[in-house]
């Protein structure tokens, strides 16, 4: 059985296949956290503070998950640049349609 992933981050030029392993992506997806840190996100960006006061996610796991999230391209990461010159990530969903498609081939497509 073959597995292919297709994703589209915000941030990618049309058609870039990045080389994520779809298994993986598909475990994170059914990670009880990465399910509720995706869905806590929802269209907003947010820092990992905000995201830690808003989920059920410890502290001491949540920075595991984001970058899990992210090297899936399934969170988009950039720069908020606060008043006092200080620099904070902060996070954003970058999928919005995952398609998971089961024939003779499993077909994972993710689109933003």
């Amino acid at each position: 059985m073959n597995a292919e992933l297709y994703a589209a981050p915000e941030h990618a030029g049309p058609g870039r296949t990045p080389d994520v392993d779809p298994v993986a992506c598909l475990g994170l997806l059914t990670n009880e956290r990465s399910q509720e840190i995706l869905g806590t996100l929802g269209d907003e960006r947010l820092t990992a503070g905000e995201i830690a006061d808003r989920t059920t996610v410890p502290v001491s796991t949540l920075y595991r998950h984001l970058t899990a999230l992210a090297d899936a391209e399934l969170l988009d990461e950039s720069v908020r640049l606060r008043p006092d010159g200080r620099h904070t990530a902060q996070y954003a969903r970058a999928a919005r349609d995952i398609v998971l498609s089961i024939g003779d081939d499993i077909t994972v497509r993710i689109e933003c």
